[in-house]
């Protein structure tokens, strides 16, 4: 039997956003999101539908592979700077199956004691990681099954005492996942529910798909997308800064996840060109 969903219900005035109903059992006929990632990073985890998708993707994107691997490579530097900062509890929305080394690496290499939550809602990524997580409880790794759509659940983790050590901020990872969100889901309002639950001095982790130095190709990788059942949305870099607004931008601010350094960085020497990442990035601060 899969385990009980939480009940619907308000918290302080929050209403619940309806999501579809998730089949419980896996079907190796669906794509996903998370599939095709895995395929583009020579992953073993991927279904002959997300090779599929994901050679098609290829096909009228060829630097696409290059783009997952440098916004995987930004994550690592994004949550080793902000663990560098102090902080001890990290919540990692839409993590997809896992690349090496993982994030929680990452992190408990620089602080040991930190608490790191993962959260998807694609079966197929649940069941990895309880696979991958068993056993390793003293670890302070956890998973959350949780739909982005519906940012309540997170918003009780959040608020919910035992999550995080009392009175000290949280590091709120969102790469690659709100452009899997399309302006009917209203990404930007989820994301505002989600800052309003977080304690002062916080951090954002985000990282988002664009189509401004790559207009064409991104807009034949989204047709490509929807063809395979899926939804991606690119936005410009005023849609994406709109996500931090009001925040204090860390580093080099919002830029090319691949441009992306902590402060006192030097910049990267490397040629990798802005249309072949296609990605913003930023790290900001409550």
């Amino acid at each position: 039997m899969p385990p009980a969903r939480l009940v619907p219900g308000p918290i302080d005035g929050l209403p619940r956003r309806p999501v579809p109903e998730r089949p419980w059992d896996v079907s190796l006929d669906q794509v996903t999101s998370a599939g095709i990632c895995d395929y583009l990073l020579d992953g073993k985890d991927l279904l002959t539908v997300d090779r599929v998708a994901g050679e098609q993707a290829l096909a009228v994107f060829p630097s696409l592979r290059a783009s997952v691997r440098e916004n995987r490579a930004f994550a690592r530097r994004a949550v080793a700077y902000i663990a560098q900062l102090g902080f001890r509890t990290f919540l990692d929305v839409g993590i997809g199956f896992p690349d090496r080394p993982p994030l929680h690496e990452v992190i408990q290499d620089i602080t040991p004691d930190t608490r790191v939550i993962y959260v998807d809602n694609d079966l197929r990524v649940l069941l990895h990681a309880r696979a991958l997580l068993k056993g390793r409880a003293t670890q302070r790794i956890e998973y959350l099954d949780a739909d982005l759509r519906d940012p309540w659940p997170l918003v009780r983790r959040i608020e919910d005492e035992a999550f995080c050590y009392p009175d000290q901020p949280i590091a709120l990872s969102l790469t690659g996942i709100l452009h899997l969100l399309p302006d009917a889901d209203d990404p930007h309002a989820i994301v505002a529910e989600l800052r309003a639950a977080l304690p002062a001095g916080s951090a954002l982790i985000l990282s988002h798909l664009t189509a401004d130095a790559a207009p064409d190709q991104v807009a034949a990788l989204a047709t490509t997308w929807q063809d395979a059942g899926l939804t991606i949305q690119p936005r410009s870099r005023d849609e994406i800064a709109r996500f931090t607004a009001g925040l204090d931008l860390l580093g080099t601010g919002l830029t090319s996840c691949h441009r992306w350094q902590p402060p006192g960085t030097r910049p990267s020497r490397r040629t990798t060109r802005d249309a072949q990442v296609s990605c913003y990035a930023t790290v900001a601060r409550t």
